[in-house]
């Protein structure tokens, strides 16, 4: 309920941003996407292309965490001036955050 403004603020994947290279990609919310049947290595790569795309590590949240750390969990934090993108990896599966306003971190926290 806490992110219902961050989510009514996005209507699925932005269009500046460059596609997922693999897997099948389905919407779980307008703000969430997860994409099945990938690799860690699949992710890993998509992340460099984006920031050739001018996306940028950022620690959202002042946790201390470096980009080494937040990739050594299998996840990324990242904004580009215009959409904040949260990507993790586990067990297959990559779930891509993406919203133009940061979200709540009570609601990410449950």
């Amino acid at each position: 309920e806490a992110n219902k403004d961050a989510e009514a603020a996005n209507d699925g994947w932005p269009k500046t941003l460059r596609e997922y290279p693999g897997g099948t990609a389905t919407a779980a919310a307008s703000y969430r996407t997860e994409i099945s049947g990938t690799t860690l290595e699949e992710m890993m790569g998509w992340i460099e292309d984006l920031k050739k795309d001018g996306f940028k590590y950022q620690d959202f949240y002042d946790f201390g965490m470096s980009e080494e750390d937040m990739l050594g969990m299998n996840g990324w934090w990242a904004y580009d001036g215009k959409t904040y993108l949260s990507v993790s990896f586990s067990e297959g599966t990559v779930i891509v955050d993406h919203t133009k306003e940061l979200p709540d971190l009570s609601g990410l926290l449950g």
